[in-house]
C-alpha cells in the first residue's frame, strides 16, 4: 500500500514528530530580486512551517512529495514527478491583491494574508496528491473535492486555521473582483468559479461554529435555506473525508 495513516489519540504533537519521518520536503529556489522579501516571509513562517509539518504528521505516502517553492509555475501538483509546484510570482499576487483591497494595511498584515494564501493552497494541492497515491474515489470535480480538503484540515486538523481559511476564502473573493469579461471559457474551467469557491470556503467556516461566525450571514444576507444547505454539506464534507483517510 501507498498510504500509511499515523494517528496517536492523546498523543502530543512534539512526540508525533519525533516518531514519524519526513515526507514532504520543502526546497526554496533562488528568487528574483523582486521576489527576495516574499521567500523570506514564508520560508520564515511559522504557520507555513506548521502546515508541512502537519502533513508529515498526518499522511505518509510510498514516496517522499517534493514541494519546490519558486520558479515560474502556478500552483499544481505534478503527479509525474511526484512534485507540487509555487512559484513565488503567485504569492506576491496575493499580497498585490491584498494591498489594493487594503490600501493602509501593514507589512505584517499583508504578510500574514499571503502565507493564509499559499497554506490553503497547499493543502488544496496535497489534496490532488493524496487523491493520486491513495486511488481515492471522487464523487464531482477533484478541483472542488480538493477545496473541501483544504477545509476539512484548516477547521479540524490545524491551530488557527479558521483564520487561515477566512483569509483563503477572502483571496478567492479578491480573484473575482479581476475586471476580464466573463466567458463560456469559464465554465469550462476544471476549477469553480472564484465567487463561487469563496462562498464555499464562507460557507464551511460559519458550519464549523455558527455562534462564533453568526455575523457571517448578516454580513452576506444569507437565508435559511442557505445556511441549512450549508450545515448539510459541512457535515458531508467532513463525514466524507474522516471516512476516506481512516484506515
Amino acid at each position: 500500500m501507498k498510504f500509511i495513516l499515523t494517528l496517536f489519540i492523546g498523543v502530543s504533537i512534539s512526540l508525533l514528530s519525533a516518531t514519524v519521518s519526513a515526507n514532504l520536503n520543502t526546497e526554496w529556489l533562488t528568487p528574483k530580486a523582486d521576489n527576495k522579501a516574499i521567500k523570506q516571509a514564508l520560508e520564515t513562517s511559522i504557520v507555513f512551517q506548521n502546515a508541512v509539518d502537519l502533513i508529515n504528521q498526518k499522511w505518509q505516502l510510498e514516496d517522499d512529495i517534493l514541494l519546490s517553492m519558486g520558479g515560474d509555475e502556478d500552483p499544481y501538483y505534478d503527479p509525474e514527478t511526484s512534485t507540487i509546484y509555487f512559484s513565488y510570482y503567485f504569492a506576491d499576487e496575493i499580497g498585490e491583491r491584498y494591498k489594493a483591497e487594503h490600501p493602509n494595511a501593514s507589512s505584517a498584515q499583508r504578510d500574514r494574508f499571503i502565507v493564509s494564501g499559499v497554506v490553503h493552497t497547499l493543502f488544496h494541492e496535497y489534496a490532488h496528491v493524496l487523491v493520486d497515491y491513495l486511488n481515492l474515489p471522487v464523487l464531482g470535480r477533484e478541483e472542488d473535492a480538493a477545496d473541501s480538503f483544504a477545509s476539512y484540515v484548516l477547521l479540524t486538523l490545524m491551530d488557527n486555521g479558521a483564520s487561515i481559511l477566512r483569509d483563503g476564502a477572502n483571496l478567492f473573493y479578491l480573484e473575482s473582483l479581476d475586471p476580464e469579461p466573463f466567458d463560456e471559457a469559464m465554465l469550462s474551467d476544471s476549477h469553480s468559479l472564484s465567487i463561487q469557491r469563496f462562498y464555499m470556503g464562507i460557507c464551511h467556516l460559519y458550519a464549523s461554529d455558527e455562534t462564533a461566525y453568526q455575523s457571517l450571514i448578516k454580513t452576506h444576507d444569507f437565508d435559511e435555506e442557505w445556511t441549512d444547505t450549508c450545515l448539510m454539506d459541512y457535515d458531508i464534507i467532513i463525514s466524507s473525508w474522516q471516512a476516506l483517510l481512516t484506515p
